[in-house]
């Protein structure tokens, strides 16, 4: 299957999985709603499993898939709702909003990715496509967020049963002594994530990782990094931060931002998933996974 690969937010308007305000509950309930008369939207979601991050918070997620052979001239869109609801507690709700490209080729599949962070428990997973035409995709799944053996010397940095989204940072704890101003450029690349292979020349395989989530696809590549990029952040207060998200493969930017911080973190995992080339099936050089880096100074006086 050929695939087209974007997440293009609707205008910058609203951030990107977010949770729902208590305002917005009823909507985002009422969107959640399913009758017999609705209009059904051909699409998959594939579903990952709840996974520490960098941060030591669990991080899962999905991707949806929608043939685009469905849609035909512009102004198409789609509109995510999601309810986690943990074992015992109440449920949270996360929203998210896409505007398709201008031009939609129909022999393609468009995909986009969503996240979110999880504490220790189980949970249930309700989500919720509906496009422009009111077309609906609906998919329901288990959660588990559970620290493995080889995990239990590890503390997760966010309360059991709490769903958030990816700028949550708890409670601040500001460390002793006046913290030097510094401005800092972070730069992350977010080019797919294979090699080719040593032994066939024509098959490319995934980049070994060191650690943090299990890493299968280009998504799960890209996800990792914005959970490191946002465990960076927190351990950086008062530091003036320039993000740059670009694709070391196509030569472009997809997002250059002063003032960076973790209120602006989905427009990251936007950039991110928005480096994917149009077809997928352009071939890559060899050693151009997506990485990150960093150079900062203290400011001047």
């Amino acid at each position: 299957m050929r695939q087209l690969i974007f997440a293009t937010l609707l205008a910058w308007v609203a951030a990107a999985q977010t949770v729902v305000s208590p305002a917005d509950i009823p909507a985002a309930k009422k969107r959640l709603e399913s009758n017999e008369s609705e209009k059904v939207l051909r699409c998959y979601v594939d579903t990952s499993k709840a996974e520490l991050n960098f941060g030591l918070r669990f991080q899962a997620g999905y991707v949806l898939g929608v043939p685009l052979v469905q849609y035909s001239g512009t102004r198409h869109s789609w509109q995510i709702v999601l309810r986690i609801t943990p074992e015992s507690g109440e449920p949270t709700y996360l929203t998210d909003r896409f505007e398709l490209p201008s031009l939609v080729d129909s022999q393609y599949t468009g995909e986009t990715p969503g996240t979110f962070l999880l504490g220790e428990g189980r949970y249930d997973a309700e989500f919720a496509a509906i496009d422009d035409k009111d077309r609906v995709c609906r998919k329901e799944w288990k959660l588990d967020a559970a620290i493995g053996r080889g995990e239990r010397v590890v503390k997760v940095a966010i309360p059991p049963h709490t769903v958030a989204d990816l700028s949550w940072i708890g409670s601040v704890v500001t460390p002793p002594g006046t913290p030097v101003p510094r401005r800092l450029t972070v730069l992350m690349n977010g080019s797919e994530p294979y090699q080719p292979s040593d032994w066939e020349p024509y098959r490319r395989v995934i980049v070994p990782h060191t650690a943090g989530p299990e890493i299968e696809t280009p998504m799960d590549y890209r996800s990792a990094l914005v959970g490191i990029l946002a465990a960076l952040l927190e351990k950086l207060p008062g530091t003036a931060i320039r993000l740059v998200v670009f694709d070391l493969d196509q030569r472009k930017e997809t997002l250059r931002q002063d003032g960076f911080t973790l209120k602006d973190i989905d427009k990251a995992a936007h950039a991110a998933n928005n480096t994917e080339p149009l077809g997928g099936d352009r071939p890559r050089a060899a050693g151009s996974a997506g990485s990150m880096g960093s150079a900062g100074e203290p400011d001047p006086a």
